[in-house]
C-alpha cells in the first residue's frame, strides 16, 4: 500500500525519476523528501537483489526494471519510454535529498509565469562522513537536474554524463543534498571499479569524441569541464594526482573541512586518480606485451 502523508499532492507540476540498484539504505529517505510534493514518481531499477523495490512500492507503483548500460543510456531510456504526466522532469539520484527550500523554489518557478528556460542547474551540497564539504571546490557543485521534456538528452561520456540542451539554461539558488557514502569500504570498492572504466575511457577517448561532437550542435552542460579534461590528459601520469590534491586541499582550502575533508581529498583527489593512472599504465603494458608477442 502506498503511504499517505496527509500533505497536499502534486503541488509542483513535475515528474520525478530515481535510478536505483541496491539502494535499500537510501531509497526511503530519498523519496520521502519529495513525497506529497509530486505524485508522478518513477523508480527505474536495475534488478536490485536487496529490498530496494519493495521499499519503493510504499511510495509509488510506477516502478520499472531496466538493465544498466550507463547512466546516460538509462536516463535517455526513461525520457523515451516513461508515461510522464508533466512536461518538467527531475532526475534525482537515490543518494540525494530535496530540501524544503528547493521544493519551494522549484514550485514557484514552475507554477509562476511560463519559464523561458529548457533546463535548470541545481546546487548540490555534498556531505561526506556526515560533514558538508563547503571547501575544496566541492561547493557550489552545479548540475543540470531539472529539464523540460523534449528539450534535453544525455551525452554518454563513459562514467560521466552531460545534458545537451535545446534552449536556455537557468540556475536555481537552493541546495540539493547529496550524501553518497554508505561506508568507506563501499566507497573504495565502487571507485576501484570506476577506476578501471576511467582508465579505459582515457585511453580510448570515446566519451571525449561524443562530447566534442555534441558541443558543435547545441548547448552542452558545463562544457568547460570537458576542456579541463583535455588539459588534465596532457599532464604526465602520476604527477597530476599530486597537483589535484594540492589544488583541492591547500589552494581551495579543503583543510577547513576538518578530518572528513582530509579523508575525502586524499581518497578522491589523490588515491583515486593515482589508481586510474596505474590502471592506464597496466593496460598500456599489456597492450605493448601483446604487440611484442605478435611480432615474434
Amino acid at each position: 500500500m502506498i503511504k499517505n502523508t496527509g500533505n497536499k499532492v502534486c503541488s509542483a507540476p513535475l515528474s520525478l525519476v530515481v535510478i536505483t540498484y541496491n539502494e535499500e539504505e537510501n531509497i526511503a529517505t530519498c523519496i520521502e523528501s519529495v513525497f506529497g510534493w509530486t505524485s508522478d514518481i518513477f523508480v527505474i531499477d536495475s534488478y536490485s537483489n536487496d529490498a530496494t523495490t519493495q521499499i519503493a512500492k510504499n511510495y509509488t507503483d510506477k516502478i520499472y526494471s531496466h538493465p544498466f548500460e550507463s547512466f546516460a543510456a538509462k536516463r535517455n531510456w526513461a525520457l523515451d519510454n516513461l508515461p510522464f504526466t508533466y512536461d518538467w522532469i527531475f532526475f534525482l539520484d537515490a543518494d540525494e535529498r530535496f530540501t524544503p527550500e528547493l521544493r519551494n523554489e522549484i514550485g514557484e518557478v514552475l507554477t509562476g509565469e511560463e519559464p523561458c528556460y529548457s533546463a535548470f542547474y541545481i546546487n548540490r551540497a555534498f556531505f561526506f562522513m556526515d560533514r558538508w564539504l563547503k571547501h575544496g571546490g566541492f561547493y557550489p557543485s552545479r548540475l543540470i537536474k531539472l529539464i523540460r521534456r523534449g528539450r534535453a538528452r544525455l551525452i554518454d561520456a563513459g562514467l560521466r554524463e552531460y545534458f545537451k540542451v535545446d534552449g536556455q539554461v537557468g540556475v536555481l539558488k537552493q541546495n540539493l543534498i547529496h550524501n553518497s557514502v554508505k561506508n568507506l569500504s563501499w566507497w573504495i570498492a565502487k571507485h576501484n571499479d570506476y577506476a578501471s572504466k576511467e582508465a579505459k575511457e582515457l585511453l580510448e577517448k570515446k566519451g571525449r569524441t561524443a562530447l566534442a561532437n555534441a558541443e558543435k550542435t547545441g548547448y552542452l552542460e558545463a562544457s568547460w569541464r570537458t576542456h579541463l579534461r583535455d588539459i588534465w590528459n596532457k599532464i604526465p601520469m602520476f604527477i597530476r594526482p599530486l597537483i589535484l590534491f594540492s589544488y583541492r586541499y591547500i589552494f581551495r582550502l579543503g583543510f577547513l573541512d576538518g578530518i572528513p575533508g582530509l579523508i575525502y581529498c586524499f581518497l578522491h583527489d589523490l588515491w583515486y586518480p593515482f589508481l586510474i593512472d596505474a590502471k592506464c599504465k597496466e593496460i598500456q603494458s599489456k597492450n605493448a606485451s601483446a604487440i611484442s608477442l605478435n611480432r615474434k
